[in-house]
């Protein structure tokens, strides 16, 4: 496919010097449109709305996964057992949501508790279609589901006016703590962390600015981070390098290590242990950001074969793709995919063994969570 075609010559896994020429020039373009917009929010020329609750970003500088997803669920779990009332704001990519705003999930575990929390304002014209019940992908977005099946008790929010949707979940469900997903961009609403990720698995070269690499931003944007979390630390042989970068950058921010922890293979209501794969032919079908990761991860239960297929991030799997995925699981011994993935291909006439693999962000820095939540709750 075009997209991972010139996704491979971004990263630098492929060669085309005269393509990449041509994105040298628009990535020139790009720097300077970025460096006004940033300099119009520092600067005041453009204008920052702010929220009367606390509110923190995770987000991350690279186009494409870097775990924002499972990195949003450890913290909004984290911040909801120290007693906090987190409610997750996030965009919802290309779903109905995006446009004019909804609720994915209320989180009722805590509902009764929000009676008094039912005042309304002129706000809620601006988010048409809350409302407090299950929605599909098609609805509110692949993560946006995603994060509404992982978290228990915590309202999930979808929509492009974030400062809308979180007037919405500071009124309706008495919200005191707002998790911005990929909001380290989002630079209209006023933030009182940032929490940046830094996905280390990203080869050097594809570290240019987009379209030339996958960097939203440059390296130098760090500087705006207060938490900067390495994520795939386990794919790469030394930390201490990106460590090094960080702190010539950003000496004041709190640096985290973390892992995508496997934790089993899932298949409708069953899940089974991680060596269900070992010694077997797979086929591992992923629409993500970062599909390098996810085949590496498989790769650590011993499969005697990964036979690769990959889509855009966010893909939608339509009756073309269910036929592909069908003609090339014939001769694996099952197909494997991504939680996010799984999201989309539920309902999907898809006639073959189908699994996705369950992980969960960890953080493998000594005494993270305490130093985590003085950063995240202090000034």
């Amino acid at each position: 496919m075009m997209i991972m075609y010139f996704r491979e010559i971004m990263l630098g896994k492929r060669s085309g010097s005269f393509i990449r020429q041509i994105l040298k020039g628009l990535s020139l373009i790009y720097l300077v449109l970025i460096k006004m917009r940033i300099c119009g929010y520092k600067h005041g020329f453009l204008r920052k709305k702010k929220l009367p609750v606390r509110v923190i970003s995770v987000g991350n500088l690279t186009v494409g996964g870097s775990g924002k997803t499972p990195t949003i669920i450890e913290i909004a779990s984290l911040l909801r057992d120290t007693g906090k009332r987190v409610g997750v704001l996030i965009r919802g990519y290309h779903s109905k949501y995006e446009r004019c705003g909804g609720v994915v999930f209320d989180g009722k575990s805590w509902a009764q508790e929000t009676q008094g929390h039912n005042k309304r304002s002129d706000n809620h014209q601006q988010v048409q279609n809350y409302k407090d019940t299950s929605v599909s992908p098609e609805d509110a977005g692949d993560e946006a589901c995603l994060l509404s099946e992982n978290l228990r008790g915590i309202p999930v929010l979808a929509g492009k006016n974030r400062w809308a949707s979180g007037r919405y979940a500071i009124e309706e469900f008495g919200c005191d703590t707002l998790l911005l997903d990929d909001g380290f961009q989002h630079l209209k609403l006023y933030r009182d962390v940032d929490i940046l990720l830094h996905d280390v698995s990203i080869p050097q070269a594809g570290l240019r600015l987009f379209p030339e690499g996958v960097m939203r931003e440059p390296l130098s944007s760090m500087k705006r981070a207060q938490i900067i979390i390495l994520t795939h630390t386990n794919m790469a042989t030394d930390i201490t390098p990106y460590e090094d970068v960080i702190k010539g950058l950003n000496s004041r921010a709190l640096i985290l290590q973390s892992i995508h922890l496997p934790i089993y293979f899932q298949q409708g209501m069953n899940s089974y242990p991680l060596t269900l794969i070992k010694g077997k032919t797979i086929l591992a079908c992923s629409g993500i950001g970062s599909p390098e990761s996810f085949e590496h991860t498989l790769r650590q239960f011993e499969p005697n074969k990964i036979i690769s297929l990959r889509f855009p991030d966010h893909y939608q799997y339509d009756s073309a793709c269910l036929t592909k995925i069908e003609e090339m699981a014939k001769g694996t011994d099952m197909v494997v995919t991504t939680e996010k993935d799984m999201i989309r291909l539920a309902g999907k006439d898809i006639n073959c063994s189908l699994f996705f693999l369950k992980i969960r962000l960890e953080i493998i820095t000594p005494n993270w969570q305490e130093n985590l939540l003085r950063c995240l709750c202090s000034g």
